[in-house]
């Protein structure tokens, strides 16, 4: 049974085709409407429509078209114009045939409906199989990116081997640049057909754009990871090739592949950091705690065989296990940074009886050293919300550092200030100073400058960051050789104290 809706709005012309229609001995259903308007919401409920050219609220041309954006149902037009001229352009435009009013015959009425019924059907087999083959090579396509971008832990070489492939498939240049700790953006791979597209993936853009088609197209799409943008991936088209809607849909395909590739190498790059911490961590556990346990065996050896030596082995001894005491206290804060476990306790402090406290307990060191201790700290420090045991021990690194490298008869300053929003500390000496490229360094785990010294194993400002990273604040570190250090630590007044991740 073919279910056929007829738009006429003529009667006497609807009853000939009616007729016809019967003649032929066609198994059909025949619904009949007078104007566009009825048709539009039926069409979709029938096998084909025969659509009369001529209607109360649409004329010629735009009855197809109308029809056409409604309903997927082929269309046969009907025209009483013995001109068939419109009829034909009725077929361009998307209709399946037509049928000239005067002409209908029950053969052809039946004939030219059972055709357009199978070539219709035909067409929509035939943008099936076109869809599925550019899903079959969309899928190859996306497959090979996740080869590539698998094919090495990396990055640049990874990096590199993806925009081969983007590059003519989606662009005519592309290029991909990590995002930097700073936010700042560093490219490892370009690619383009001709030298001359080069210049479509320059200077990467922050956010995603894309010029209209016929001119030269370019968009910059961001790539994020665990919910954090680690990568831009700029694609760059030459005049005449637009970047569109399926072009999109790929690169955000790629741009998922490239974020797991990063992320899985930036996790082996940690991993290997960790195994080579371990095995530097065992060395210099080792080495340091040796030294201490062969001074305390030395000392009770003297003891056992002489107890006269009491007097003097026992100091040593018990300044090895104090050595060792400070040693593990350090190895566990900063155990306690790694994992993110270290907490603070804010409380409301006074910020100038802190300060002084510290001065206090560390005049005696500088003193000891020919050292001058200055302080530069107004009274209107007011109160400040912190974990005063912590800051405490923050400020004591510093100083007991600026104590250590600073030669007899230099100065040590202790300075802080307040304005709307935060309150600057700084621990100042006039000591040995540190070049340019040990600075980078100097909050690294167990790295110590050129002036190491053997009581210390390179902790010390490494729990001093994870301290002030727990309490919301930033801290830095000026120095030149020759001229001594600066630390400042920076606290905001509304600090959100949370354990370091």
């Amino acid at each position: 049974m073919i279910r056929i809706l007829l738009v006429e709005d003529n009667v006497a012309d609807a009853r000939i085709l009616e007729e016809n229609l019967r003649e032929a001995a066609l198994p059909f259903r025949l619904t009949k409407v007078e104007s566009l308007a009825a048709a539009m919401p039926l069409a979709g409920d029938h096998d084909v429509v025969l659509l009369d050219l001529s209607l109360p609220d649409a004329l010629g041309l735009e009855t197809v078209s109308r029809m056409i954006s409604a309903t997927r149902v082929p269309i046969v037009v009907l025209t009483g114009n013995r001109d068939d001229r419109v009829a034909l352009e009725a077929v361009a435009a998307g209709a399946q045939d037509y049928l000239l009013k005067d002409d209908v015959t029950p053969a052809l009425a039946a004939r030219t409906i059972r055709y357009a019924i199978e070539r219709q059907r035909m067409h929509a087999l035939e943008v099936e199989r076109i869809k599925s083959a550019e899903a079959l090579s969309r899928a190859r396509f996306v497959a090979e990116v996740a080869a590539a971008s698998s094919s090495s832990l990396d990055v640049g070489e990874t990096m590199r081997a993806v925009v081969r492939l983007l590059v003519p498939t989606l662009a005519d240049a592309c290029a991909i640049d990590l995002v930097r700790p700073d936010g700042g953006l560093e490219r490892v791979a370009s690619h383009a057909v001709a030298a001359a597209h080069e210049a479509l993936v320059a200077n990467p853009a922050p956010c995603e754009r894309a010029e209209a088609p016929g001119e030269r197209a370019r968009t910059t799409t961001p790539v994020f990871a665990r919910g954090r943008q680690v990568a831009v991936i700029t694609y760059g088209c030459a005049a005449g090739r637009a970047f569109g809607v399926e072009e999109r849909l790929l690169a955000d395909d790629v741009g998922r592949h490239v974020a797991l590739a990063i992320d899985n190498a930036r996790l082996f790059a940690d991993a290997q950091r960790a195994l080579r911490g371990r095995d530097e961590l065992l060395a210099i556990v080792s080495h340091d705690l040796r030294n201490p346990l062969g001074v305390i065996d030395l000392a009770l050896g003297l003891i056992a065989r002489d107890a006269s030596h009491l007097q003097a082995a026992l100091p040593r001894a018990q300044r090895a296990a104090q050595r060792m005491t400070t040693l593990i206290s350090d190895l566990l804060e900063v155990t306690r940074i790694d994992a993110g476990t270290l907490t603070v306790t804010p409380l409301p402090t006074d910020l100038l009886l802190l300060l002084t406290e510290v001065v206090e307990q560390h005049r005696v060191l500088c003193s000891d050293k020919s050292l001058q201790l200055v302080t530069r700290m107004p009274a209107d420090l007011g109160t400040l919300k912190l974990d005063s045991e912590r800051i405490v021990q923050a400020l004591g690194n510093l100083l007991g550092n600026a104590i250590k490298f600073t030669p007899p008869g230099g100065t040590i300053t202790l300075a802080a200030e307040r304005n709307h929003a935060s309150v600057t500390i700084q621990v100042r000496d006039t000591g040995v100073g540190m070049p340019d490229d040990q600075i980078a360094h100097i909050f690294d785990r167990f790295w110590q400058g050129q002036h190491r010294r053997k009581d210390s194993v390179g902790l010390g400002l490494a729990i001093v960051k994870g301290i002030v990273d727990a309490h919301g604040g930033r801290i830095h570190v000026e120095s030149a050789v020759g001229a001594g250090t600066s630390f400042s630590i920076v606290l905001p007044l509304d600090v959100a104290l949370t354990a370091v991740a």
